[in-house]
């Protein structure tokens, strides 16, 4: 497969692209959609690219107790939704970015862990609380700006910036795109895919992260 990334083409051949040519577990490619196909190899050429650059995708740690393995979205900054920001942000083009989100998840401190890393800017609106995350003293760490607003439900906050704040990639709630929950997928690849698990538990909480575990492991 041949992509350009910038200016550089890059062309994807051997065993590596090959071994995965039936999808990451069954499923052969003429069952998906041609959408599916693209994202799904536009996210093998960013993580070969990554890999031609010495830069080393950022994997969630899994820590073994007998046969049960247990991503450890806790020990890692940000959560477990950071490492695939890292390889989404940077598609969007944007330099840029606000969150809508709520102190009860960690989707704020994901988006400024990767922006961070990037080297973005990040504004995060916040919905007030009583509640205090732990998260929260590593924000002005990270650079990020917060901005508290009334506690309103997150969609309204999520449409108060897209119509106030049109100079900054106001980012979807819950990264709940396609396209996020393709780079999610690859995470879990590289996270996950040597282990060869035959059963997933996954946070009831979060839906993008059942979706990119059932675009990845089921048939």
């Amino acid at each position: 497969a041949q992509c350009f990334w910038g200016n550089q083409k890059l062309t994807l051949s051997g065993s590596p692209i090959c071994s995965m040519s039936m999808g990451p577990r069954g499923g052969a490619l003429s069952q998906w959609n041609e959408k599916t196909v693209v994202l799904y190899c536009f996210s093998i050429a960013k993580h070969f690219w990554s890999c031609l650059n010495g830069q080393s995708p950022v994997n969630v740690q899994v820590t073994r107790h007998n046969n049960l393995h247990t991503v450890r979205g806790d020990q890692t900054r940000g959560g477990s939704k950071t490492a695939a920001l890292l390889r989404y942000l940077p598609t969007l083009g944007q330099h840029h970015f606000a969150y809508a989100g709520t102190v009860y998840g960690s989707g704020a401190w994901a988006v400024a862990t990767a922006c961070a890393q990037l080297g973005l800017k990040c504004s995060l609106c916040i919905a007030k609380s009583d509640y205090t995350p732990t998260w929260l003293d590593d924000i002005p760490r990270l650079g990020a700006t917060l901005h508290w607003v009334d506690p309103v439900p997150v969609v309204q906050i999520h449409d108060t910036i897209t119509h106030t704040q049109h100079d900054l990639c106001n980012l979807p709630l819950g990264f709940d795109t396609p396209e996020f929950i393709s780079a999610m997928s690859g995470v879990m690849f590289d996270t996950l895919g040597h282990h060869a698990p035959t059963e997933i538990w996954l946070p009831s909480l979060s839906g993008v992260l059942a979706r990119a575990a059932c675009f990845l492991f089921m048939p």
